[in-house]
């Protein structure tokens, strides 16, 4: 991005304006204009929160629980506004996953970002590739529903954090192609020869990873020294991540390591493709439970695909996203094929903006 093209940038979001115009009555907001803009068709609970519009509690599909909510956050003014379609991790044991969706929206929206913050299944709601077909389906529902949203449905990024980077990943690379664990493929057969035939409602054009597991396979010799001793205690485990109760066990609805070729087949790594979408990777050196080596093989998977890509890698950044706001962010920024003014010295959503910005199509 120019200079004059990021100063543009700027000014429109000046314009955009910071007003905050609803009251909420009753757990209902009750809908009132920003900066003059119109409400537009938003539905659901419309409101203005942090200088943002929020329209929360859309149900992107008929899923158990609180699984299949949407909420969507966007700046005030007028679209159509690019989108992260986010979902928070949980260790797939949760179906909250839209739940810090306004905290996430506070760091992109000032960058002219909208994001819509999504939940899919629980392991005990749905084994895989249950949480890939809702992922995916969230990114359908934002990308049919963007005009009256004010979002632009060729601009749309997947992102997630921890389990739901994971979620992110499998949606964005395979589209929830190709799939079945009723036929899973033998290995090396997991993408068919021409890629994953994703139709084009449901596909991204890039995806952000917050050090979610890329391979299950690799995840306990890659955990830092003593870092599988204390998993195990804390979880009640004998054999970290490929423990027969593991979480990873649990989403797959069989033992990691007695899965049949399943675990290779719900592993992002094995779908990185020369046609996949540019990635975004954020890691912290310091993580003790999704090892900061899986976000580092996934990068030179996608480097050696020739993919677009970017790998931050966070010195003292743990297993959370304090990172992205905390004092100590420096990173060492591995990229292939993004240009040097689209990476920064330290982590950020103001970063997360800049890659966003120099990936999607103008």
């Amino acid at each position: 991005m120019t200079s004059a093209t990021r100063s543009a940038r700027v000014s429109r979001r000046a314009a955009l304006g910071l007003g905050v115009g609803a009251l909420a009555v009753g757990g209902v907001a009750v809908v009132a204009d920003l900066a003059g803009a119109p409400a537009g068709p938003l539905g659901a609970n419309a409101t203005a929160l942090y200088g943002m519009r929020s329209s929360t509690g859309h149900t992107y599909a008929a899923l158990p629980g609180r699984a299949g909510r949407i909420d969507v956050y966007r700046p005030p003014g007028q679209g159509p506004f690019p989108v992260l379609v986010w979902n928070a991790g949980s260790g797939w044991r949760g179906d909250r996953g839209y739940s810090d969706g306004a905290d996430i929206a506070r760091g992109l929206v000032p960058h002219g970002y909208a994001v819509a913050a999504f939940s899919v299944r629980s392991s005990k709601q749905g084994t895989f590739p249950a949480q890939v077909e809702d992922a995916t389906a969230a990114v359908r529902w934002v990308r049919r529903n963007a005009p009256g949203l004010q979002l632009d449905a060729g601009r749309v990024a997947v992102a997630g954090s921890s389990s739901g980077g994971w979620n992110a990943l499998m949606a964005g690379l395979t589209g929830g192609q190709d799939l079945d664990r009723e036929q899973v493929p033998p290995p090396g057969r997991e993408v068919p020869d021409g890629g994953h035939a994703i139709p084009e409602e449901d596909r991204v054009q890039a995806i952000v990873d917050f050090f979610g597991p890329t391979d299950f396979l690799t995840m306990n010799r890659q955990m830092l020294p003593g870092a599988c001793a204390d998993y195990n205690r804390a979880n009640r485990l004998e054999h970290c991540h490929l423990d027969d109760r593991s979480t990873k066990s649990d989403m797959l609805g069989v033992p990691v390591l007695a899965s049949g070729g399943l675990t290779r087949l719900a592993s992002p790594i094995t779908h990185v493709r020369p046609d996949s979408p540019p990635l975004l990777v954020v890691h912290g050196r310091k993580d003790v439970t999704v090892p900061w080596g899986q976000s580092l093989e996934l990068y030179q998977a996608a480097e050696a695909a020739g993919l677009r890509t970017a790998f931050y890698s966070v010195a003292e950044g743990g297993h959370d996203l304090g990172m992205m706001t905390a004092k100590t962010r420096s990173a060492e920024v591995l990229r292939n094929g993004v240009p040097a003014s689209a990476v920064h010295a330290t982590i950020s959503w103001s970063a997360v903006a800049s890659f966003l910005d120099a990936v999607l199509p103008r």
